[in-house]
């Protein structure tokens, strides 16, 4: 009786820590797409908002870190238990990073100025917005569910945005030699594209934590 009272416990503190990531993957979902908002209307007014939601997503990393080691520490879990609890951490950590470059995104928008010599390359920084939030989207679904098949599909889909990363600084590159003039703009729009394709990356890691969840195989040591 009390051995399963104990494994209760255990099980509801690793849900607690669960739904925990995914409000802070939620939260960190509604960054980028504000960010995204805010740069391709070239509006400013919520920046500040944004900001002072990262401070609060920095919390929430600290506090599910706070949760996963007096778990570890009080319960000492083995196997699938164990990487659950641990690898916790990584994936908060990797939220974290994403909330970063939904404040960075943000606070790009005060530096650029609107002329049509960026316009082709917004467009695609556009479409690569909505690739990584729809990618983070579903992350959070494959590890609420730990679904490694969605979480491969979503290392396969991180591709498309780096070929999209490509072709923006094919264009802005272009446009600097037509436009010299608008130089300063079009780097931050470089600058920008490299944001969203390390966000991707940081999306494709926390799928690899949900295959080692699960299986316990570590993709980043096998590649």
């Amino acid at each position: 009786m009390i051995k399963e009272h104990i494994v209760g416990k255990f099980d509801d503190e690793l849900t607690r820590i669960k739904s925990e990531i995914l409000e802070m993957g939620k939260l960190v979902g509604n960054q980028i797409k504000e960010a995204m908002d805010a740069l391709l209307s070239f509006n400013t007014e919520g920046v500040d908002a944004l900001v002072k939601t990262d401070r609060t997503i920095n919390g929430m990393n600290k506090k599910i870190n706070r949760h996963a080691e007096q778990l570890i520490a009080m319960r000492q879990p083995m196997a699938l238990d164990l990487r659950e609890a641990l690898l916790a951490t990584s994936i908060a950590s990797e939220l974290e990073r994403l909330g970063d470059y939904a404040k960075s995104t943000a606070k790009k928008v005060r530096k650029l100025s609107e002329n049509s010599s960026g316009e082709a390359a917004l467009a695609l920084l556009g479409n690569m917005g909505e690739i990584v939030m729809d990618m983070l989207r579903n992350v959070l679904i494959a590890y609420e569910k730990n679904d490694i098949e969605a979480a491969a599909e979503i290392r396969i889909k991180d591709v498309e945005v780096d070929e999209i990363n490509k072709k923006i600084l094919a264009t802005i590159i272009k446009s600097i030699h037509e436009n010299p003039e608008d130089t300063e703009t079009l780097i931050h729009l470089v600058l920008l594209s490299r944001n969203f394709e390390r966000a991707g990356d940081h999306i494709v890691n926390i799928s690899r934590q949900i295959h080692q969840i699960v299986t316990g195989e570590d993709l980043k040591a096998s590649n």
